[in-house]
């Protein structure tokens, strides 16, 4: 998944601290009560299979402090973080996540249009700013700007 900053496959970050949590499915991260609830979503949305990982991202997120203040030279306090659950506001956590599977799916769409169709996202003027010609305009379905 790109969610998950785009890197290869074997980028000691992803395989750090991203695979313990999808294979764990965060069980040993959150308490019983906020994974559950957390799975209700999961379960609910069982058609889009990229939310799982973007319920990782957004447990990271909403992490980050105590993520951040292990120390850089312990690598082995990362194994011990992973391994207990964390305190964390489940709906901010729920938030970021369809977010951020909001802005992947935005993003995918995107990527998906031919290059000419831009302005259907971003309007006319952004996409066609200084760069367009009559052409471009009428074959995209624009009316001419004249």
């Amino acid at each position: 998944s790109k969610m998950a900053g785009g890197q290869g496959e074997d980028d000691p970050m992803r395989l750090a601290v991203f695979w313990p949590l999808l294979q764990t499915l965060l069980t040993e991260v959150l308490e019983k009560e906020m994974w559950l609830s957390l799975w209700d979503h999961l379960v609910a949305h069982w058609a889009d299979p990229e939310l799982l990982p973007a319920a990782v991202v957004a447990f990271l997120l909403a992490s980050r402090l105590s993520l951040m203040n292990l120390p850089a030279q312990c690598p082995h306090q990362l194994e011990e973080w992973l391994l207990h659950p964390h305190a964390i506001t489940m709906p901010t956590m729920l938030q970021s996540m369809y977010a951020l599977r909001a802005d992947d799916a935005a993003r995918r769409s995107a990527e998906a249009l031919p290059e000419h169709a831009a302005f259907l996202i971003r309007g006319p003027a952004e996409a066609f700013e200084g760069d367009a010609c009559e052409a471009d305009v009428a074959a995209a379905g624009a009316p001419p700007t004249r």
